[in-house]
């Protein structure tokens, strides 16, 4: 695996063979570009994109910041991007160096949630798709269909394997989980937050799952975590009506430890963050054990159970009108 290592303004590549290795590393602030050129040709063949800074980490002091980095698309989660977030959780919950794990996101957006975005069999300059534009402004259906890439069917095990293994990276972490929600959260933005040990939010951000209305079942052990944090009524609220909530309201269901004002959001929480860095690592992994140790087979058996009602077929379709209407556009 390879990482990018900034070192007062110069980059040099290593070559990390193990995780926990990091923590042989020299002592100074590190910045890693992961999600890069390896996870993108892994997933080649299953049309994944991942660009060398759609997720940033970072260790300093003891804090892993795992930032999405994708703000021209809302920080929007690719699968290979799922599969960078697995990688990293894994090695922050091993190396000794981490204490706490961070997750945030570049500009407006904590996460637009899963991108549900394609792309066209052809692509030219811009000039040419300017002209292709206006010469097929009457394009039919048909037509539009044949430019939109297949969705491609994934064997269900395989699915439910790599869904088990992002939930699962979130559960089996031994470090606290802090999540910056640093503006709105959609999707499993939403639903992953019943997995962190700590939320602080931006008055600004807003929550919303939005599954109901796509014929999808709420995932990463939201029908366990939200109504044993903020009760039936008001989960039932986020999760079967698909109502959107605010940061206070949040806050008030208990789904937020704390909310910020967005002007000072990122300096307020950086102090926060810094100070569980300095913090004994066993007394925060013991601790972490303690509170969670006993939910966690229950929660990968609700999390089995929630992906046992998921519909590909459903998925598949979504995401192909959703493309359909990109190309529209």
């Amino acid at each position: 695996m390879r990482f990018l290592l900034r070192n007062e303004g110069s980059f040099k590549l290593l070559r990390v063979a193990a995780p926990g290795a990091l923590q042989q590393a020299p002592s100074f602030a590190k910045t890693i570009s992961t999600g890069s050129r390896n996870e993108a040709n892994k997933n080649s063949n299953n049309n994944v994109n991942v660009k060398e800074e759609d997720i940033l980490v970072s260790i300093k002091n003891g804090v892993r910041t795992i930032r999405l980095n994708r703000p021209e698309k809302r920080n929007a989660l690719t699968f290979g991007m799922l599969q960078t977030l697995v990688t990293s959780l894994n090695e922050g919950s091993e190396d000794e160096g981490t204490r706490v794990i961070v997750l945030t996101g570049t500009g407006d957006y904590f996460t637009g949630g899963m991108d549900l975005g394609g792309r066209k069999k052809s692509e030219g300059s811009q000039d040419e798709n300017n002209q292709n534009k206006t010469e097929t402004s009457a394009t039919s259906a048909k037509d539009i269909n044949n430019n939109v890439q297949p969705v491609q069917k994934v064997p269900e095990e395989v699915r439910k394997a790599k869904a088990a293994k992002f939930v699962h990276s979130f559960i089996d972490c031994k470090k606290p989980l802090i999540a910056l929600v640093n503006g709105p959260a959609v999707g499993l933005g939403v639903t992953m937050l019943g997995l962190f040990d700590t939320v602080y939010a931006s008055d600004k951000a807003m929550f919303i799952t939005s599954f109901i209305r796509w014929g999808l079942p709420p995932e990463l052990c939201s029908t366990y975590t939200f109504p044993r944090i903020m009760g039936y009524a008001r989960a039932n609220k986020i999760l079967l009506e698909d109502k959107k909530i605010t940061a206070k309201e949040a806050l008030d269901a208990g789904l937020v430890s704390r909310i910020f004002p967005h002007e000072t959001f990122p300096q307020e929480t950086s102090k926060i963050v810094e100070s569980y860095g300095m913090l004994p690592l066993k007394s925060l992994m013991y601790t972490k054990a303690l509170v969670r140790g006993s939910q966690v087979e229950l929660l990968k058996s609700v999390s089995d159970k929630e992906q046992s009602f998921f519909n590909p077929e459903v998925a598949r379709e979504i995401k192909r009108k959703f493309m359909e209407r990109q190309l529209k556009a």
